[in-house]
């Protein structure tokens, strides 16, 4: 073990500061005193909340909206950076202290607005009740597990691959909830004795891990603009560039795909792999009926030049991988 939290949200909804800390800095010595490497993560989400020494890591829960650069402004400090551990734009019960923003990561910066619409979770019905045993489609909330709030976390999730100098772990709300014996709304897969049925959030957490988890990948610069969100990476290991697009629009879309400082790159192999999530019907949900309503599609497309076209489908979140990608060394 090389990490371990202490507490849970103990400085937010009433919580006190100063008596989390007391017993944070007892755990602290006690624990580096016999385990000195180990790493420790504070619930404050707050640092200004510790006196220095601060913590390495703090913990971070969002629910509600989650715009896709609530890190791209976090002062950084050397040594201490985020783990966001709890996160969904579906939740229900969303309570007003969370919605609002006050609790903000790390610090007193504001609470960024999203540049487009995308993370903020316009379309986000999370009405329907907690429990997906009560009564809904297939045992589902409408609302809380539905595509719209999935394609705000893949956008917000986007942003956390953009900020992994400062975001060094996230994980999603829970995963497993059985459909008759929920006490948390959402959870990434509802079954029962004999179905399964993973949500849309699933499938989001499931291709952007599959692109982005591990070691030695590096992120490229990258920009959209016009209802899109997009991070580009590249992994040595396999001469492969990486690219995630998330697309808020409601019509199809084409992008322009191109690999910044191209005469840098030996020419890659001439066919692109592309995984497609997406509905044109935000309101989509994934049944324990019917489990394939909105699940990865696999297509491939032409890329043999360094500039190429990528055709998006309304909204939808595209995972594009090509292989054979190798940069010149200088």
């Amino acid at each position: 073990m090389r990490t371990i939290g202490l507490g849970n949200e103990n400085c937010e909804k009433g919580g006190q500061p100063a008596r989390y800390e007391a017993y944070y800095r007892a755990f602290e010595s006690t624990l580096h005193a016999a385990h000195p490497d180990l790493e420790l993560v504070s619930s404050c989400a707050n640092a200004s909340a510790f006196a220095p020494p601060r913590p390495n890591l703090f913990d971070v829960h969002l629910y509600g909206d989650l715009p896709p650069d609530y890190f791209d402004h976090t002062p950084r400090t050397p040594g201490i950076g985020a783990f966001v551990s709890e996160y969904a734009a579906g939740h229900p019960h969303t309570s007003t202290w969370r919605a609002r923003g006050e609790r903000r990561p790390y610090g007193d910066q504001p609470k960024r607005e999203a540049n487009t619409q995308v993370g903020r979770r316009p379309y986000g019905d999370n009405s329907g009740g907690d429990h997906p045993g009560g009564g809904h489609s297939g045992g589902y909330p409408t609302g809380a597990y539905s595509w719209a709030n999935a394609l705000s976390e893949a956008a917000f999730a986007l942003g956390l691959v953009r900020n992994s100098d400062f975001v060094r772990a996230a994980a999603y709300a829970p995963l497993l909830v059985h459909e008759r014996a929920a006490d948390w709304s959402p959870n990434a897969i509802v079954f029962n004795a004999s179905h399964v049925a993973p949500s849309p959030s699933w499938f989001v957490q499931e291709l952007l891990g599959a692109a982005f988890n591990g070691k030695g990948k590096q992120l490229l610069r990258s920009s959209a603009t016009g209802g899109v969100v997009a991070v580009a990476a590249y992994e040595p290991a396999r001469a492969r560039l990486i690219l995630a697009i998330v697309h808020n629009g409601s019509e199809a879309s084409e992008v322009s795909v191109r690999v910044d400082g191209a005469a840098s790159w030996w020419p890659p192999r001439g066919t692109a792999e592309v995984s497609t999530l997406w509905s044109a019907n935000l309101s989509a949900v994934n049944t324990l009926a019917a489990p394939d309503i909105v699940v990865p599609r696999r297509s491939q497309v032409p890329a043999t030049a360094r500039a190429f076209v990528l055709h998006v489908a309304p909204y939808s979140l595209s995972v594009l991988t090509l292989d054979g990608v190798r940069r010149e060394v200088r």
